[in-house]
This record gives structure tokens, C-alpha cells and sequence, in this order.
């Protein structure tokens, strides 16, 4: 969905964010080979930018989910408020978060497989933060419901921000990092993992789920532990 630029201010790390007429904000960065965008680096140049569009992701992700959940609602009997209720409802980030499990250093990873976004691909136990859950309850209960495996030594780590644009879904994933030192992974939900393996940092299975990427592209690298 295109937005047209209203200002333009500098992130944490110096690079330039267009301000949309929305309120999202988008990275406009020059960094050349990748990213060549010379005008915006001098005032005047990004002066003549302003009113021009851009292509907000985060708005079509919005669009495309609340769509997705009034028609769900319609179906599902409620009437055209409560749909519409609904959908601005999914329009809403969740909070998602993701367990980093160590053992003799390596990290476990799941295959996963999914009805809604991501399936293929490999990812960390985890799943949605509940309401008025603590994040470390929430770590120890989703490793012992996927791999039956009982996680100790928790610590909390990053997090990142991961926009699935074409599923229209938007999610902050919390990491925890913990150890397991007994015990080996079972599949205890089949419809949603294949298989569960551990594996070394520097030679995680391809393709990675999202938040993963997204981690990686921030240069994490778990403390060694268990």
C-alpha cells in the first residue's frame, strides 16, 4: 500500500528512515552496492522527496490479515461489528517467543511445519506469549510441550522484529536462552514439527525460519552453556 513521505529521521545506527503519512516509519538507507539512494544524504535532495510514495509493508501486512480475519468472522456467524472488531483485532503484533536450547554446544532446532507461514523451514522451540504469562513460564512450557525436554539455567536475550508481509502476520519474538542437559527431543506434536536436531551454530540447516534470519542479520551469537 503506498504512503506518501511526510519527513525523514535517522535510527540508533545513523541510517535514514522516510516518515509515512500512515505513522509507519521505512528504512531508506544508501548503502551502496546494495542500497544505492544517493538523495538521501544531503537535505536538500531529501527535501524534494517529500510527498513522494512508498510501498508501506507494514500497512499492506495490516490490510491483508484484518481481511483475512473479517471474512473468518463473517463466517464464523458474527455480525458486521463484530467482524469488523475482529479484524482490527489481527492488525495487531503478537508476541512470540522463541527458546534458544544449548546442550555440549550445540542448539536445538525443529523442522517445522505450518498450515499459516514458515512451514519448511527450521526453527527454536517456542510459541505465542499467553495472556498475563511470564516469558520464562512461557519458555519452559512450550520446550515441554513440543520436546518433552525440561530447560534450566534460563536467561533472557534479544528480540526482533519479523514482518511476514505475503501471510499479512507481524510478529516481536523474544528470545530466552537455556540449557538442557538430560533428556533427548521427541516430536510431541507432529502436525507442527517434523523432527527436532541439534546443531552447531555455524552450521545451521537451511532454510531458516524468519526470526532466525532476522537474528543472524542483527551478528547474535548464542554464550556457549550445557
Amino acid at each position: 500500500m503506498q504512503q506518501p513521505i511526510t519527513g525523514f529521521h535517522q535510527d540508533e545506527e545513523g541510517h535514514w528512515v522516510a516518515e509515512l503519512a500512515c505513522g509507519h516509519g521505512q528504512h531508506v538507507r544508501h548503502d551502496p552496492p546494495w542500497q544505492v539512494r544517493p538523495w538521501v544524504v544531503e537535505d536538500a535532495t531529501r527535501r524534494e522527496h517529500l510527498g513522494a510514495l512508498l510501498d508501506c509493508v507494514l500497512c499492506e501486512a495490516e490490510r491483508s490479515a484484518g481481511s483475512a480475519a473479517y471474512a473468518d468472522a463473517r463466517m464464523r456467524g458474527l455480525c458486521h461489528d463484530g467482524a469488523l472488531e475482529a479484524a482490527r483485532a489481527a492488525g495487531t503484533p503478537r508476541v512470540g517467543v522463541a527458546v534458544i536450547v544449548r546442550r555440549d554446544g550445540k542448539i536445538l532446532l525443529g523442522h517445522r511445519l505450518s498450515t499459516s507461514h514458515g512451514s519448511g523451514t527450521w526453527q527454536f522451540p517456542g510459541g505465542h506469549l499467553e495472556m498475563f504469562e511470564d516469558v520464562d513460564g512461557c519458555a519452559m512450557r512450550e520446550v515441554a510441550e513440543e520436546t518433552g525436554l525440561r530447560v534450566t539455567n534460563l536467561t533472557r536475550g534479544p528480540f526482533t522484529n519479523d514482518l511476514f508481509a505475503a501471510e499479512g502476520r507481524h510478529y516481536v519474538t523474544l528470545y530466552v536462552i537455556a540449557d538442557a542437559t538430560e533428556g533427548e527431543p521427541v516430536v510431541r506434536e507432529p502436525e507442527k514439527c517434523a523432527e527436532w536436531r541439534w546443531c552447531e551454530w555455524n552450521a545451521l540447516p537451511a532454510p531458516l525460519f524468519l526470526p532466525i534470519e532476522n537474528l543472524k542479520a542483527q551478528g547474535y551469537r548464542p554464550p556457549s552453556g550445557a
